[in-house]
């Protein structure tokens, strides 16, 4: 399947994303997003325009499974990580000390949205205000503001899964949601770390496999994989192919 116009033609000469978490998954996936765009401008001459949220402050449970020290510690996750990250590797992205979405009316909406969040509660807020923002009569014309995909990252103790969808085509982050219940929370990031409920390595199998799907996106406007499920135990990977749900009209459509 190939990527959205907004993706394949990247008009203007950019790709605008919002980063929404920046805890175990989060801090090691914006990493790997930073490489793909220091890439793509030098091969591309393509920008990656990045807003980073997430209200959660650092604690001293973070240090050693997220990229944070102890100096970081009661300073907002997302102006450390992007102060740093911008430093490191020369971009100028955007840090915002707010959960998302802040306002319904707003519709803080960019190509690609990109989240790495604690609760089923907090996908399901998420792709309610997404599918709200599909339903408007009139959708911005700017590109920039215009959604073509969300990438989810989710994960228990040592089982996790990565799943992408349009909203359209492809089946939406809830129908993989199971047994949630309003005001159950089920943390998995920093809480469980500290209750010793989620393994080390987790998370850098969530990056790695979302990295691996953005680059093919971005790279080669290629779409192959909309879901993926993980186990670090055994060491296994199980996706499901883009190809199950989309036409060979829809491919074509696609561009």
């Amino acid at each position: 399947m190939k990527a959205d116009k907004l993706i394949s033609e990247a008009y203007n000469q950019e790709i605008t994303i919002i980063f929404v978490g920046a805890g175990g998954t989060g801090s090691l996936l914006l990493h790997k997003l930073a490489s793909i765009a220091v890439s793509l401008q030098e091969i591309r001459n393509i920008t990656l325009k990045v807003i980073v949220m997430d209200e959660d402050m650092v604690s001293s449970s973070n240090i050693g499974r997220q990229l944070y020290t102890a100096y970081d510690v009661n300073r907002s996750k997302v102006a450390v990580l992007v102060e740093r990250i911008n430093r490191f590797y020369g971009l100028g992205w955007n840090a915002c000390a707010f959960n998302y979405p802040m306002k319904a009316d707003d519709f803080l909406v960019r190509n690609i949205i990109i989240t790495c969040v604690d609760t089923p509660q907090a996908r399901l807020k998420i792709e309610k205000y997404l599918q709200d923002y599909r339903k408007r009569k009139t959708l911005p014309s700017d590109h920039g503001h215009r959604f073509a995909y969300w990438l989810d990252c989710g994960n228990n103790f040592s089982t996790g899964n990565v799943v992408l969808t349009d909203l359209d085509k492809l089946p939406s982050i809830s129908s993989y949601l199971t047994n949630v219940k309003p005001g159950r929370k089920r943390a998995t990031c920093s809480l469980a770390m500290a209750l010793g409920k989620q393994h080390l390595m987790v998370n850098t199998w969530a990056a790695t496999i979302a990295g691996t799907m953005l680059c093919d996106m971005i790279f080669d406007h290629i779409v192959d994989v909309h879901a993926a499920f993980y186990n670090i135990r055994t060491f296994q990977i199980r996706t499901i192919q883009t190809k199950d749900y989309a036409t060979k009209q829809d491919t074509v459509d696609a561009l």
